[in-house]
């Protein structure tokens, strides 16, 4: 990564700001036109959604055109700023995050928070559309409402991962009809039918379709349904009372065994552990 050509006028420490005890905090900034805020680092993660106006984002260097819609992404190692255009105002709404917080969620939900571990900077920001915008600002309205305890966290990112482009997260451009077909099958989560719903929207062979996934992805379709299928009994866990048995029939996991060993190499402890540990609003170690 580039290192900064400018000095840093300013470090923003969290407990300079904010309870140490707080695991998040939700603000907003607006940014007159012209007008931006100092070249500064920080000691804390930060999600930056651009709600309206354009402007610029410096970072590392680096400086990038911003619009309604991004998302940008600073952690503890970067400099940055943001400046409105001489013709447009600029709002942002920041999601800042103690890094102990973002190290349990990576360990916790290392395939759902793989967007967040970014090492190319120009990777570090992705677009929203006017819906998935909406469905996040729907999501930081009830972020800011509840305790900033890293369960809510956790529910966010949960709420959050399936709204991020695909695109945002390849090595290689894979071509339309997979990158839909992948998307599709997020957002309407065929999870019973698995595979061969994934198969069936494509409109390919399942011998394409498996080539396509390895070659663009990195990994098979069962694989790619399998971590859709663990979001939702993630998210489930959290937000119903169903059985844990429950939840995995409904989530298409048919052989419990096999569901139990998935769950807990993806998030190192019990189903049961999970649920207890997220409504106690402590990080499952």
């Amino acid at each position: 990564m580039k290192k900064p050509t400018k000095a840093i006028e300013k470090t923003y420490n969290w407990d300079d700001f904010f309870p140490a005890e707080h695991s998040h905090h939700v603000f907003r900034s607006k940014f007159n036109k012209g007008k931006g805020s100092f070249y500064h680092a920080q000691n804390f993660y930060d999600l930056a959604f651009v709600e309206d106006g354009k402007g610029t984002h410096e970072i590392n260097g680096h400086r990038y055109k911003i619009s309604k819609g991004d998302v940008l992404i600073i952690t503890p190692k970067d400099a940055h700023k943001v400046t409105a255009s001489s013709k447009n105002e600029l709002f942002i709404t920041n999601i800042g995050m103690k890094p102990s917080v973002v190290t349990h969620a990576k360990r916790r939900y290392p395939n759902q928070f793989s967007w967040f571990q970014i090492d190319d900077i120009s990777k570090a920001a992705f677009h929203l559309d006017e819906e998935r915008l909406a469905a996040v600002h729907d999501a930081i309205e009830t972020l800011a409402l509840e305790p900033r305890e890293p369960a809510a966290i956790d529910r966010f990112i949960l709420n959050l991962t399936p709204l991020i482009p695909l695109r945002f997260q390849e090595t290689k451009i894979a071509p339309d009809w997979l990158v839909n077909a992948m998307e599709i099958f997020r957002e309407e989560r065929p999870l019973p039918e698995g595979v061969d719903a994934l198969v069936r929207i494509s409109g390919k062979t399942p011998a394409h379709v498996s080539r396509s996934m390895k070659r663009f992805y990195e990994q098979t379709p069962t694989d790619f349904v399998n971590d859709i299928r663990l979001q939702s009994v993630s998210h489930q866990l959290l937000m119903t009372t169903k059985s844990v048995e429950e939840i995995a029939y409904d989530c298409g996991f048919n052989n419990l065994p096999h569901f139990f060993k998935l769950f807990r190499q993806t998030f190192t402890v019990s189903p049961l552990q999970f649920r207890r540990g997220q409504q106690q609003g402590t990080p499952n170690q």
